[in-house]
């Protein structure tokens, strides 16, 4: 009786499991021929910063998010910090320029 419900459970947990795996590779699928974005943010040291940089990449696909900021010490995480001078570069860098595989 007890291995019965245990054998239910173990298999809820396993269509979960092929479930999500499954979500991921047709959003893979999916979103492969999107093209890459920059999103730039001014350097904040507050959370809210932090929270909208977490919700940009979990919801933007292919998606850079670069933050600006004088100071190099300034880190966020989830996104490259660089210089207002250096800005144009990247982006172009980030947008132009094809990973090498």
């Amino acid at each position: 009786m007890l291995s019965d419900v245990y054998m239910i459970i173990v298999t809820a947990f396993a269509l979960f499991g092929f479930y999500c795996l499954a979500e991921q590779v047709i959003t893979a699928i999916k979103y492969s021929d999107t093209p890459k974005t920059v999103t730039i943010i001014k350097y904040d040291a507050s959370y809210k910063t932090y929270d909208a940089i977490q919700y940009i990449h979990n919801t933007l696909y292919n998606n850079e998010t670069v933050v600006i900021s004088d100071n190099p010490d300034n880190k966020c995480p989830l996104a490259t910090t660089v210089r207002p001078g250096e800005l144009s570069q990247y982006i172009t860098n980030a947008l132009f320029t094809k990973p090498h595989n």
